[in-house]
């Protein structure tokens, strides 16, 4: 057998080198081609699989206070209690120092009652404002300037020989120096109500309690001259 000349070994070897790299080509892209596919069955980057992640957060709940909600802060107190002083005028001298019942006071000496506001008592005085005095209906008014000794009678049904209490306001009725009665009510105030007339103001003496009205209170009985 005769040997291949020069030319044609160069032929079959590079032949031979282009068939291996072509088998080289061909497994690198069979190796690419499978790792892809891997990749894709395994969820990867090419994955066209959707995974949700939930994240868990725990807040610290928070307290809210309403608009309409209220609170009170109560603060010890380092005040003394209060006490009422005692009483140091007498009825005669709180009705003097009042200041509204000079109409009154200068009717008391000629119907008999400074010595008895003045003494021991105890009374309760309901006692007519000047404003009370003038607004005295006309016919009234006559009638007590023709007969001064009316007066007494008049001021006398405001005049009670006791202090007045809860008990004389729950029974209703009290009895005067004059001898008829005035019908007492509760209010729900600090003072009743006497015959119907509130009571504007009131102060505490040695000898009983001043009550001041608007209005000049007429005994029922009142005789007519």
């Amino acid at each position: 057998m005769r040997a291949a000349p020069d030319s044609e070994r160069r032929v079959a070897n590079s032949t031979t080198l282009r068939l291996e790299s072509w088998r080289w080509t061909a497994a690198a892209v069979a190796l690419a081609m499978s790792l892809v596919v891997a990749s894709c069955s395994s969820g990867g980057p090419g994955a066209s699989s959707i995974v949700t992640v939930t994240t868990s957060t725990t807040t610290p709940p928070s307290t809210t206070v309403g608009a309409s909600s209220v609170v009170t802060v109560t603060t010890p107190s380092t005040t003394s209690p209060t006490t009422t002083a005692a009483p140091t005028k007498t009825i005669l001298q709180l009705a003097q120092s009042e200041g509204s019942l000079a109409s009154m006071l200068k009717l008391l000496p000629d119907v008999g009652l400074v010595d008895v506001l003045n003494g021991p008592g105890p009374f309760s005085v309901i006692a007519p404002s000047d404003l009370a005095f003038s607004k005295l209906d006309k016919a009234m008014q006559d009638r007590l300037t023709k007969n001064p000794r009316l007066w007494r009678d008049v001021l006398r049904y405001g005049v009670v020989p006791k202090r007045l209490t809860t008990s004389d306001v729950t029974r209703g009725q009290v009895t005067t120096l004059e001898g008829s009665v005035l019908n007492l009510k509760a209010t729900g105030g600090k003072f009743p109500t006497v015959n119907g007339v509130a009571i504007i103001k009131g102060a505490r003496g040695t000898n009983g309690n001043l009550f001041v009205v608007d209005t000049v209170l007429i005994p029922p009985d009142l005789p007519a001259s």
